[in-house]
């Protein structure tokens, strides 16, 4: 099975580079306060967005590919790749994860998706206390 690509951090990191970047500027040093907290609203959500879909592909790289026994006592042993959207306060970020199968047996399991505890749409809980 190959493996998901490894979690570097790097746009993570550009993002907090570039909001620091245009907090340096003059153009910045003449804006009002309104002006240099939208910047850093806009620029530093997509930073925390590159940071959390940073750790959800380290945690990705390093999750367990063990066999996996169903609540039917099936035990389930060929791991595949498998994706869902997940919408964050921060944006939507992809959280890749393996899905625990057998062959003979219908459904897989996706440990990381209990790990998370994720519901069974993409919408995260703390975002739908903001919705509501």
């Amino acid at each position: 099975m190959e493996s998901y690509p490894p979690a570097t951090f790097t746009e993570s990191r550009g993002a907090f580079e570039e909001l620091v970047g245009r907090l340096q500027t003059k153009t910045m040093s003449a804006c009002s306060h309104v002006d240099v907290e939208g910047q850093m609203d806009e620029v530093g959500t997509a930073s925390l967005r590159h940071l959390y879909q940073d750790h959800l592909s380290l945690r990705a790289e390093r999750e367990d590919k063990r066999p996996v026994t169903g609540v039917n006592g099936q035990k389930r042993t060929e791991a595949r790749k498998s994706s869902r959207a997940l919408m964050s306060p921060f944006g939507n970020v992809v959280v890749q994860r393996l899905a625990i199968t057998k062959h003979v047996v219908s459904g897989g399991l996706r440990p990381m998706d209990a790990q998370l505890s994720l519901a069974c749409d993409s919408s995260q809980r703390m975002v739908r206390r903001d919705i509501s």
